[in-house]
């Protein structure tokens, strides 16, 4: 008999997403938040570093950890803004952005006459958003964006969009769209910001805001202030726009945005879960705004890791229901408990008994093997969705070694932390009393550099301790840019005995490395 799979429903408020599962697709809720018997976890909120390191093999989450660097507005700004200074011109879709306090100055300078938009650093449902045109009275930490005051019209009220993305793996990247989406309409007909700047049901678009007003309507999802993506690209196609331009603009800025936080996302996966080849324990649906202005151009307004479920309207009943659904067949069915137990057991017999490249030859063939399994069950039941990413259309390669270069460049004190902390779980043979000790130890000396118009004709010379473990070699050299040289020489000793406030520390087996720096001109 045919394992019933089991989904913790217990932190999620949606019923939508208990319906779906247990209704549709037959599967056993859980309610206990404590409990880790089950398959699947929805739930409402981001993964925490220590839940998804004891995520047991082949249970799957619906977030990863991490994705806030996309979820917070001052966070995608500053991944996309990255972006830009290597690829200015193919990271164009989102507005103008400044972060304060960071950004002050450079505002005063570029946002001066214009309207701004300010929102909260962290925030949902328009919370906290305003327009100004002033720079004066900002909250101290903000998001200020150039507010984009010529809009796509229909019937004269402002609209956005909201794009579902399914992101079914970090490392590498899996990237699916849902064709269907939903198209939220402001409640009041739109005029110049300059003359309307305090009207937030004309220049913001959030249901939340917009759902109170009065004039709202709910309609049926081709009529009214809350319609279907469908409906909209029809319309464009009866008056002439081009909707498959379109669509493939808002599909390449949801590629980039992801590509963005890709390098932060596949680290902090790995770093928890190392071993795992399926690339599947973290699956998340993103709800992407997209703006679209009187040209028909895409803008990226923001992206949402815990998008609304709620069905107020029949729309949101449709579409919704439908993305959910999607998901759920999409995730795949998680082995049963004697085919968890056979992987397991697989696994660990194989990173026992093979050596590093023997290992990693392995495991390069079964992460070869698992997404060609993955991408045959996927193609017989993507239903809504569409695989953006990999695919043979468009070159994002360059893309990715570019947010790689970002990542590189902003995280090198990150990385060299981990390494740090990494470095001081291996054993080392010593006895050490006093942290302070441990500190003289294992901190190399500050070292004034020698300046090239301080020197004499002559080489200057130095000597100075390394305070690092000596490698096997007596000797070494090195040679730096050609306006300097230096020559490295030097022997290696090994300290008997060191004295420290009355407590002696003996370190066993690890010498010190004694080098001559020779600086001169060339």
């Amino acid at each position: 008999m045919e394992k019933q799979l089991k989904i913790r429903v217990a932190n999620t408020q949606y019923d939508i997403i208990k319906l779906v599962a247990k209704e549709i697709m037959g599967w056993e809720l859980n309610d206990d938040p404590s409990s880790d018997d089950w398959d699947i976890c929805w739930q409402d909120y981001a993964v925490t570093i220590d839940q998804f390191n004891n995520l047991k093999p082949l249970q799957k989450i619906n977030h990863f950890p991490g994705m806030f660097a996309l979820a917070r507005k001052n966070k995608l700004a500053l991944n996309l803004q990255q972006m830009k200074i290597f690829f200015e011109n193919e990271y164009n879709f989102f507005p103008n952005t400044w972060l304060l306090p960071r950004d002050l100055y450079d505002l005063k300078n570029k946002g001066k006459n214009k309207t701004l938009i300010v929102k909260p650093e962290a925030s949902s449902q328009g919370k906290g958003i305003f327009l100004t045109k002033s720079i004066e009275g900002l909250p101290e930490k903000c998001v200020v964006q150039e507010y984009i005051s010529d809009p796509f019209l229909i019937e004269n009220l402002k609209f956005d969009l909201r794009i579902y993305v399914l992101v079914l793996g970090c490392d590498p990247l899996r990237i699916y769209i849902y064709e269907e989406g939903l198209v939220r309409f402001a409640t009041e007909e739109y005029i110049d910001p300059l003359n309307s700047i305090d009207k937030v049901c004309m220049h913001l678009t959030n249901y939340a805001i917009n759902k109170n007003n009065p004039k709202f309507i709910t309609g049926n999802g081709d009529e009214g202030h809350k319609r279907s993506i469908s409906w909209l690209f029809g319309y464009l196609d009866d008056v002439g726009h081009n909707t498959e331009k379109l669509w493939n603009d808002i599909k390449d800025i949801v590629i980039k945005t992801l590509i963005s936080a890709h390098p932060y996302l596949s680290y902090i996966y790995r770093l928890s879960h190392p071993h795992d080849i399926s690339n599947s324990m973290c699956f998340e649906l993103l709800g992407f705004d997209i703006l679209v202005d009187s040209s028909l151009k895409p803008w990226l307004l923001e992206v949402n890791h815990t998008p609304s479920f709620k069905t107020d309207t029949p729309i949101d009943e449709l579409v919704k229901r439908m993305v959910i659904l999607d998901t759920f067949n999409l995730i795949g069915k998680p082995p049963n408990d004697n085919e968890r137990n056979a992987l397991l057991l697989h696994t660990k017999t194989m990173l026992k008994s093979l050596s590093f490249n023997e290992m990693k030859k392995w495991r390069k063939t079964e992460e070869n093997r698992s997404q060609k399994l993955r991408e045959k069950i996927e193609q017989e039941i993507e239903g809504g969705y569409q695989k953006i990413f990999p695919n043979d259309i468009g070159d994002y390669e360059k893309f990715i070694m570019g947010a790689r270069r970002a990542w590189s460049k902003n995280h090198s004190s990150l990385k060299k932390s981990e390494k740090i902390v990494e470095e001081e779980k291996k054993p080392i043979k010593k006895k050490i009393s006093f942290p302070k000790l441990k500190k003289a130890f294992f901190e190399p000396p500050k070292i004034k550099p020698i300046k090239l118009r301080e020197m004499t004709p002559k080489p200057s010379v130095m000597t100075i301790s390394f305070y690092k473990p000596a490698p096997k070699y007596s000797q070494a050299s090195f040679y730096s840019i050609p306006k300097k040289k230096r020559a490295f020489s030097g022997n290696f000793v090994k300290p008997k005995m060191v004295e420290y406030e009355g407590e002696m520390a003996r370190e066993e087996s690890k010498g010190y490395m004694r080098m001559k720096i020779i600086s001169y001109y060339l």
